[in-house]
């Protein structure tokens, strides 16, 4: 099975709304949609809303994995059946710690980066992005702050979003699909 592994830079930073977001672009997928795994106190199943799928592709898993060190986090990818999305807050000590996963990852092998996403969260409405050099601009996705995505419950269908934070939560998808693709 092949599984796309949720990790957090920290707690509170945005996992469980990122593996939300991944399982609502990929539930409807032709070949059926993935599995969702998350630990016990995440409550992803409170942000997905319904997680039931018109088909159900067994090969394929969304996992809300909580914060993971870089070393973890690297070791979740050297296993072999885990592909990886760094959730961090676009903050400048977000982007450090997500810099460090990636360092971490890299020393795997440069093949071991292919496997990576980071998804970097505005926490709030305030303020221009923070520029983030250290992390490759083809694995970057940056979701603008949006109130009704911040909204506790489940994640509102991606068309209820802002301009910019619906482009970003539907190139996130896009890049959820390509990590998880054979």
């Amino acid at each position: 099975m092949k599984t796309l592994a949720v990790v957090g830079t920290a707690g509170g930073v945005g996992t469980t709304t990122v593996a939300a977001l991944a399982f609502a672009g990929m539930r409807q997928h032709p070949h059926g949609g993935p599995m969702l795994y998350a630990r016990p106190s995440a409550r992803l199943i409170d942000r997905v809303g319904d997680d039931s799928v018109p088909a159900l592709n067994g090969d394929l898993a969304i996992w809300d994995a909580g914060v993971h060190s870089p070393e973890s986090a690297a070791a979740l990818l050297e296993a072999g059946s885990c592909v990886l999305a760094v959730a961090a807050p676009a903050t400048p000590l977000g982007i450090a710690d997500a810099a460090r996963v990636l360092s971490t990852v890299a020393e795997l092998g440069e093949d071991a980066l292919s496997g990576v996403a980071v998804v970097l969260s505005q926490v709030d409405g305030r303020g221009r992005p923070v520029p983030s050099p250290a992390i490759p601009s083809p694995m970057l996705v940056r979701i603008p702050y949006d109130a009704t995505l911040a909204a506790a419950g489940p994640v509102p269908p991606v068309g209820r979003l802002s301009g910019r934070a619906r482009t970003a939560a539907v190139a996130w998808q896009r890049r959820a699909t390509a990590l998880l693709a054979p």
